[in-house]
């Protein structure tokens, strides 16, 4: 999503909002119920290894991971659509909608509703702004840091963490059967980690230098080809269809991917680079942030220069300097 132009990336926005703004109708709900109803029926694919929180060690994450055990303490874990609603209710959260922000009702509404299908698929929260009211800013007290991943953040230390120009690092998301995010790349060189609270989601990750094409190819509809000839990218496929249409194909290529199963009460992680895909199997609530290890310090330091954050990108060395010898 960062290589995007400011234009192709409003552009796809636009794009996404029209098309969850189209009226429903009978044959596209049986097409949507149908295609989830093949992404539930995943369990060949997604078996892979769960590791107890007892075992996680505090060295470099290496590969992604699916981790028990260690939500066990937070106060998220027993979160659910109608207690949150109960907390945010009238709270204005950031669902990419064309409209702004919206309720948390609404999204609690759409995403619970028991008709397979019928949900609006664009009212999926990502939302990173914690302080937007006093609602919001209570549910940072609800989780806790993963120190066993994060404890050697490199934008941990207090200089650093409370910069201007820190990127984005923590989301709440929360939306509907269906939903998810397209195939990706986190910035900034993070990795990062992501705590189901409510419902199942389905995962698939690629190692880095997977190339954006393999991953990304042509679409046919007319919106893909129009978006394709003016912009000269691809516009990525929703999380649901990538997951229906493209990863079948993918399998076979020997890629390196891995595809997993995330329940409630556990965390997926994953490194820097990682290309990824995750759809909502069920209703879902999460949380994510994103860290940076010091074993991936110059790619970090590379993606925020490149970004044009130089003043960042010399503190995080600097600090890193200084913590070095004080530990020598």
């Amino acid at each position: 999503m960062k290589n995007r132009t400011p234009l192709a990336a409003a552009a796809a926005t636009a794009v996404a909002g029209a098309a969850g703004g189209l009226c429903i109708n009978e044959r596209i709900v049986r097409q949507r119920a149908a295609r989830l109803d093949r992404l539930r029926d995943c369990a060949e694919e997604t078996r892979h290894p769960r590791i107890a929180a007892d075992d996680l060690s505090s060295s470099s994450m290496s590969a992604p991971m699916l981790v028990n055990g260690l939500m066990d303490s937070w106060a998220a874990r027993a979160w659910s659509f109608a207690s949150l609603r109960k907390r945010l209710g009238h709270s204005l959260v950031d669902t990419g909608s064309a409209s702004g922000r919206l309720p948390f009702y609404l999204v609690a509404h759409n995403a619970t509703s028991p008709e397979p299908g019928r949900h609006d698929l664009g009212l999926y929260v990502f939302d990173s702004d914690f302080d937007s009211d006093d609602a919001m800013r209570s549910l940072l007290a609800d989780w806790s840091p993963i120190s066993a991943l994060t404890g050697a953040d490199v934008f941990s230390s207090e200089h650093v963490a409370h910069h201007a120009d820190r990127p984005t690092w923590r989301w709440l998301l929360a939306g509907p059967p269906g939903s998810g995010t397209p195939v990706h790349q986190d910035p900034w060189g993070y990795s990062s980690w992501n705590a189901s609270c409510e419902g199942v989601k389905r995962w698939v990750l690629f190692p880095p230098d997977v190339p954006r094409s393999v991953l990304q190819p042509p679409r046919q509809d007319l919106v893909g080809r129009a978006f394709a000839w003016i912009f000269g990218q691809e516009l990525p496929r929703p999380a649901a269809e990538f997951f229906d249409e493209v990863l079948p194909s993918l399998r076979a290529a020997n890629l390196g991917h891995v595809e997993l199963l995330q329940r409630p009460g556990e965390v997926v992680a994953f490194p820097p680079g990682w290309w990824h895909a995750v759809v909502n199997l069920t209703a879902t609530i999460a949380v994510t942030e994103s860290f940076g290890q010091p074993s991936d310090l110059r790619l970090i330091i590379d993606k925020l220069r490149a970004g044009g954050l130089d003043g960042l990108a010399a503190l995080i060395e600097e600090q890193q300097r200084l913590q070095r010898a004080s530990e020598q």
